[in-house]
């Protein structure tokens, strides 16, 4: 099975704490793997269709999951990248839709 990792560096506070905070898992060797809230954060600024619409699921599925995203982390870490629009965009569809 063929696997794609993204590797990072650490060189903003975003990033310090996307990985001071990440999550280790097994994938036939340990990998550190960032939390949801800093990859919803991380599609936000990527802000391609196809980051977004991931953002958009990765919200959506956490909540029908009943472990919902910290919102409260991803809102400022958008509001520092001044992405706080591409959020809102999402949140106010997923109240739509998950009503």
């Amino acid at each position: 099975m063929v696997r794609r990792l993204d590797l990072l560096i650490a060189k903003s506070a975003f990033e310090r704490e996307a990985i001071g905070s990440a999550v280790v898992v097994d994938l036939g060797v340990d990998c550190l793997v960032a939390r949801p809230e800093h990859l919803v954060v991380y599609k936000l600024i990527a802000g391609r269709p196809r980051d977004l619409g991931d953002a958009e699921d990765i919200l959506r599925t956490r909540k029908i999951a009943g472990e919902p995203v910290d919102l409260s982390t991803v809102r400022r870490w958008a509001r520092e990248w001044e992405v706080e629009s591409r959020l809102e965009d999402i949140l106010a569809r997923l109240d739509v839709s998950l009503r």
